[in-house]
């Protein structure tokens, strides 16, 4: 099977599903409010899946220079995804370090109500965005 620009085609898409169902599955038990342990290993996962297409994506380079058949192309190819996965490589690390690293000692614990401290799942409270407002809602204004 020959794809372009010279790898497997299917690799990154594969890999991206795989997250995309334990995402969602994360997603669907946190909405029953069933206890999701793998919140973090999500993440990680994420992480990962950067990592490798990235790794994937030179050694298909590699592959089509060291047969001496490399393209314009498969050096666009290159640049483009390896910008994209570094970016949101960066973009999810920050979130990891924010979400998963023990803070300082002395400094404030701010828990959002989406992702806590101790890793407990808990879904937000629904809020009405109506244009009606009720009079209890308008004395709280």
């Amino acid at each position: 099977m020959k794809a372009w620009p010279g790898g497997d085609a299917y690799f990154g898409a594969l890999l991206n599903s795989w997250i995309h169902v334990m995402m969602y599955s994360y997603y669907t038990l946190s909405l029953l409010r069933v206890h999701c342990p793998w919140k973090k290993y999500l993440t990680q996962s994420q992480l990962l899946q950067f990592c490798t297409v990235v790794v994937y994506t030179i050694a298909s380079t590699y592959i089509h220079y060291r047969n001496d058949d490399i393209e314009s192309r498969h050096y666009a190819c290159l640049g483009v995804q390896s910008f994209e996965m570094t970016s949101l490589f960066f973009l999810f690390m920050h979130f990891y370090s924010k979400t998963y690293k023990k803070k300082s000692k002395g400094a404030s614990k701010k828990a959002s109500s989406t992702d806590s401290q101790d890793g407990s799942d808990t879904v937000p409270e629904q809020v009405s965005i109506s244009s009606e407002t009720s009079d209890d809602a308008k004395k709280n204004l």
